[in-house]
């Protein structure tokens, strides 16, 4: 049909039980319109993760939705899929635009790209764990601890003496101690034991030795 305002004639007979019959007419005017046609588009709501691990994370569009605006008024909401999405980028902290195109139409919306971050450190093994009575002092040379990130990546890093706390020697049996490293901690466990006899010698001889 052709776009415009139309004429209707509509005419019908009906028949009485006295099998008389009438006939009567309506007119009405219709209005034809064109199609509607999308104007614009827009985020309604961005995804629910809005955060990325850098070098980690992939784009997650669970909960983000598009809404097309029609010409008519109408407005008609989608969901976002990803053959409609370009531009995510993982590889270089900051904001990251995200280009949303639909039937021609282009859309942006905004996530955040972010560093890893520590999830927990554990003590290697290969530190000394024994130590005699009234030493006077812990030995980290050589001790590392393992760095978990949440890309779940690791990273091995020595222990250095700031780094550790609560050595205690006055007493015999198992000491806990506590390794910190950028506001993480865990402990781990040395033994104070007996001093061990290595040998003998003798200090003074007798004043008389004949």
């Amino acid at each position: 049909s052709v776009p415009g305002n139309h004429v209707i004639n509509v005419s019908y007979t009906y028949v009485t039980a006295e099998n008389k019959s009438y006939t009567h007419e309506d007119v009405f005017t219709i209005s034809i319109v064109e199609n509607a046609s999308i104007v614009s588009i827009s985020v309604e709501d961005r995804p629910n993760k809005k955060e990325y691990i850098q070098n980690y994370e992939e784009l997650d569009l669970e909960g983000a939705v598009l809404n097309v605006n029609y010409s008519d008024g109408t407005i008609i909401s989608i969901d976002i899929e990803p053959d409609m999405v370009t531009g995510f980028n993982n590889t270089t902290l900051g904001t990251n635009t995200i280009t949303v195109t639909y039937q021609g139409f282009e859309t942006t919306f905004d996530v955040e790209i972010v560093e890893k971050e520590i999830v927990e450190i554990v003590v290697l093994d290969g530190y000394i764990n024994e130590y005699p009575l009234n030493a006077s002092g812990f030995n980290n040379s050589g001790m590392m601890i393992e760095v978990r990130y949440n890309d779940e990546t690791t990273e091995e890093v020595p222990v250095t003496e700031s780094m550790l706390s609560g050595f205690d020697s006055s007493s015999l049996g198992i000491k806990t101690m506590t390794v910190n490293y950028d506001g993480f901690e865990t402990t781990f466990e040395i033994e104070i034991v007996e001093p061990t006899v290595t040998g003998i010698s003798v200090e003074n001889l007798p004043n008389k030795t004949e």
